[in-house]
């Protein structure tokens, strides 16, 4: 473990975080688009669904194809979509535009798997649970500046919510450069292939780059063997169809929808509040927003501490429970703001825990020439639930 392993932790991170950025800016451009654009619920709602109808087909595209021409091609082309078409959505003038450039964002992100399973191949066994888990406090850190990036340049107009959402672009943009010069094919999946000697070659590099002799930890005429024995369930997957990104995006829309109203118990005074040119508005409670992302890095550390104490498959019950608790506390009872954050921040700390453990659980069980592949079709499985959740979380604010 050395610096040839962190510099891909960096570009995998950055990719990670890029795809948290471009699914919690959604409970904002909905939001924004829904005020400026004059939409309907039914066009705001769609903004939402259509990443997710796009991560589905990415997912069925991208993880198959990282089994078949190798994970370093598929994680540049899954960063160059979420950035590319990322830029675009800041240059669209219509609401078909921003359909259009929101489902590719949505294919993108459906190809997530295979950089995190790229870098799960990289790590030495004694250091890929916690490390495998660190990677997620990338994806909090997306989290967390989407709502700083929203709080310093919404303003309620054209010009604003377009570099709002340039801004959430640049994790991929910068993960697309680090990607092409710093990762390289996985020696892993080469195996699969058959090509021993670039396999051997790259491991001499990566020996090399550490501050080893590369000839010293693998000799001459080293033969390399692909010992895959694992087995797989897509069962896990689909627990997180109901918990995540439903938490994520509910947390988020109970506080963007929150009244203005300086006597409103629910809120407070100094909520920021915007207006456009043509009087409509939309409100934002920040301070709440980012106060309960934090709460993701509560759960990050929770579950790195217990994930080789407890295990993965008790880590992952215990905390989903946990988490499916307090939203369930959070949907059926009437609260102030203080009581809406509490639960919002300790659900988000539970799910983070347990998805994050699921992540690195599903990557372990999945043998080498199929992990890219049987990865998105977990991912598959739980985005076929989350893809209409949008109308359902409008309930659950209005309960609220």
């Amino acid at each position: 473990m050395g610096i040839f392993q962190y510099q891909i932790i960096l570009a995998c991170g950055l990719c990670f975080a890029s795809d948290a950025m471009e699914v919690l800016l959604l409970s904002f451009l909905g939001v924004i688009l829904k005020s400026i654009w004059s939409l309907s619920e039914a066009e705001e709602n769609s903004i939402v669904s259509v990443v997710f109808a796009g991560a589905m087909l990415g997912t069925l595209v991208l993880s198959p194809l990282g089994d078949r021409i190798g994970r370093r091609p598929v994680f540049a082309l899954t960063a160059v979509m979420i950035s590319v078409f990322g830029v675009l959505t800041a240059f669209c003038t219509n609401y078909p535009q921003i359909l259009l450039a929101r489902f590719f964002v949505g294919f993108g992100v459906g190809g997530l798997t295979v950089p995190y399973d790229a870098l799960g191949e990289f790590m030495p066994s004694s250091y890929r649970g916690k490390r495998l888990i660190s990677i997620s406090f990338f994806w909090t850190a997306g989290s967390l500046l989407v709502p700083f990036f929203a709080w310093l340049t919404l303003g309620g107009n054209e010009v604003s919510w377009r570099t709002f959402v340039a801004l959430c672009a640049l994790p991929s943009i910068v993960s697309t450069v680090l990607g092409v010069l710093m990762v390289p094919e996985s020696p892993r999946w080469m195996l699969t292939r058959g090509k021993h000697d670039q396999a051997l070659r790259i491991l001499r590099q990566a020996a090399a780059k550490n501050g080893g002799d590369p000839f010293l930890a693998f000799p001459e005429k080293t033969q390399l063997v692909d010992t895959d024995s694992s087995r797989f369930t897509g069962r896990q997957w689909y627990g997180q169809a109901f918990m995540y990104y439903g938490a994520i995006m509910a947390v988020s829309i109970v506080f963007s929808d929150v009244s203005a109203n300086p006597d409103d118990n629910t809120t407070n005074a100094d909520d920021i509040y915007s207006d456009d040119s043509n009087g409509r508005s939309f409100d934002f409670d920040y301070g709440a927003i980012i106060i309960t992302s934090s709460a993701e890095i509560i759960g990050l550390i929770i579950a790195i501490f217990m994930v080789d104490r407890l295990g993965r498959v008790p880590t992952q019950t215990w905390f989903y429970f946990l988490g499916g608790l307090c939203i369930l506390i959070l949907g059926l009872l009437d609260f102030y703001r203080l009581h809406l954050i509490f639960f919002a921040f300790l659900s988000k700390m539970f799910i983070m825990a347990a998805t994050s453990v699921t992540w690195l659980h599903t990557a372990e069980l999945l043998p080498t020439k199929i992990r890219a592949t049987g990865h998105g079709l977990g991912k598959f499985l739980f985005l076929t639930k989350v893809k209409n959740r949008k109308r359902l979380l409008i309930r659950l604010d209005q309960i609220i």
